[in-house]
Formats: structure tokens, C-alpha cells, sequence
């Protein structure tokens, strides 16, 4: 899924072509290997489907979600004079670069223009030149690169920012921001294969006009952002801590130790 979003982004027809070539072939190896094993699982719904579907059909894939530590993080006290926006992302990684690039051209514009207090934080590994250069050009920008510890971070921000375009898989960084009680702005490419609803847990748009709207909701209106990040962490304590989510798996392992006429149930809920 990954490879095949990306294909067409790729630079010149050469680099397309490859990967398209790649995507198939990796369709038909994950395919492949789903057939052959006994116990099949993924972290989410779209995952899942997509492994049936590489695999032909004729197959079990179970979901057992990706999970946080919870419960024993607490949100940090509101501010809500803080306008301070995060964006957490591995910044080598080729989808989260041209997430932020998108966002420094054709989004934070538009927010800075209305609010001369806001302001961006932008942590995460091996940032490319002309996005450090993005955070000494503007002094209301700060690229961190790679931070030992986000706490600091987490308590100035009053919004958690998600502008990816293209990748696939499931975000941990939005659930642990969600778990900490932050207001989140999203693609729908960055909540793919979450539970979680626009207007109920977090805010969602794909269109910079759009992107940059909820954000200024948020900054204006410290309700918005409490009652979101207050039904986002609620979200997360039902779905995704780790003590919610270890038990399926356990059960499916429990389910392939014990086979049912000589293969093991691959039944699984997703709930």
C-alpha cells in the first residue's frame, strides 16, 4: 500500500515504473506468505483487507490494534494562551518530509497570517536541508530535529498537527497525542486504520484551505480543544492502550496452540 501511493509521485517516469514494479511484487510476496501461515494478523481493518486481498481471498487475517501506554500517562494542564503548534514525525522518511512541505507551503501561510502568536514545532530525525532552513528563515519555526525526550514539547502545544499525504499503515504518534489529551488536525491519510471520527475525537481535512480552518478553530476556541482532547483520550483508553489490546492477541495465540480440527481458529474481533 505504501509503495503503491508513492508510485506516482515519484520524480521521473523511470522512478514510477520501478515502483510500480515494486508494489506488485510486494503485493504478490505479502499475498504469498499470508497464504501459507497459520496465523495471520494486522493492526487494522484496511490492513486486513488488503492482505486478503494480496492473498487472493480464502484467507483469515485477524486485527489485533496497535497500543500505547495509556493509562499511566496524563494529560498535561491546559493553556490556553498556548498557540503553539507539534508535528512528531522520523523527517527522512520521504512521506513525512513532503507532509511538512505541504504544510510549510500551502498551510502555515494562511495560519500565520490570522494568528501572530502562532507557532510550530517540528521534532523528528534527520530533518532534509531546506526544512531546517524552513525553521532559520522563520523565526516563529523551530525544527528540532531528534528530541530525547517530548514532554516539554507536548505541555506547550496546543495543537497536534498531521498533514500527511501519502504512505500507509497506522500512526502511533497520533494515538500517543491523543492519549496526552492533545487536539489533533489530520489528513485522512494520517488517521488511516483508527477508530476515530472528525468532529467527535479530532478534526480532519485534506485541503490546505480546510487544514488551516481547523486549526484556527482550535487556536480561538480552548472548548473545541478540551473537548476534543478530551473524547480523543477517552478514544484511546477504550481502543488502543496496551491493556486492551494485548488480549486478542493472547487470544490468538491461545487459538494457534490449541487447533480446531487440526487448524488453528483465525476468528478474531477487531473490537
Amino acid at each position: 500500500e505504501l509503495v503503491r501511493r508513492l508510485a506516482p509521485r515519484q520524480p521521473t517516469p523511470v522512478h514510477r515504473a520501478g515502483a510500480e514494479i515494486e508494489w506488485r511484487m510486494l503485493r504478490r510476496f505479502e499475498g504469498s506468505w499470508t497464504k501459507r501461515a497459520d496465523l495471520a494478523l494486522a493492526v487494522s481493518q484496511r490492513d486486513a483487507a488488503s492482505l486478503v486481498a494480496a492473498a487472493g481471498g480464502g484467507v483469515d487475517v485477524g486485527i489485533v490494534p496497535i497500543g500505547v501506554e495509556a493509562r499511566e500517562r496524563q494529560p498535561f494542564p491546559a493553556r490556553p494562551e498556548n498557540h503553539t503548534l507539534l508535528s512528531v514525525a522520523t523527517m527522512h522518511y520521504p512521506p513525512n518530509a513532503e507532509a511538512l512541505r505541504w504544510f510549510r507551503d500551502a498551510i502555515w501561510p494562511l495560519i500565520s497570517a490570522q494568528h501572530a502568536t502562532a507557532r510550530v514545532d517540528v521534532v523528528g530525525p534527520r530533518p532534509p536541508e531546506d526544512l531546517r532552513a524552513w525553521g532559520i528563515s522563520d523565526e516563529r519555526v523551530v525544527v528540532h530535529g531528534f528530541v530525547d525526550d517530548l514532554d516539554a514539547l507536548y505541555r506547550r502545544a496546543a495543537v497536534f498537527i498531521v498533514p500527511l499525504l501519502s504512505g500507509s499503515g497506522v500512526r502511533v504518534k497520533v494515538l500517543e497525542a491523543l492519549a496526552l489529551g492533545l487536539p489533533v488536525v489530520s489528513t485522512t491519510v494520517g488517521i488511516d486504520g483508527l477508530d476515530v471520527r472528525h468532529g467527535e475525537h479530532l478534526l480532519v481535512a485534506d485541503d490546505p484551505l480546510e487544514f488551516a480552518a481547523a486549526v484556527q478553530r482550535l487556536l480561538e476556541s480552548p472548548e473545541l480543544r478540551a473537548r476534543l482532547g478530551a473524547a480523543g483520550r477517552l478514544r484511546v483508553l477504550e481502543r488502543y492502550d496496551w491493556r486492551v489490546c494485548c488480549r486478542p492477541l493472547i487470544d490468538a495465540y491461545d487459538q494457534l496452540a490449541v487447533p480446531r480440527d487440526g487448524r488453528p481458529s483465525l476468528a478474531l474481533s477487531s473490537t
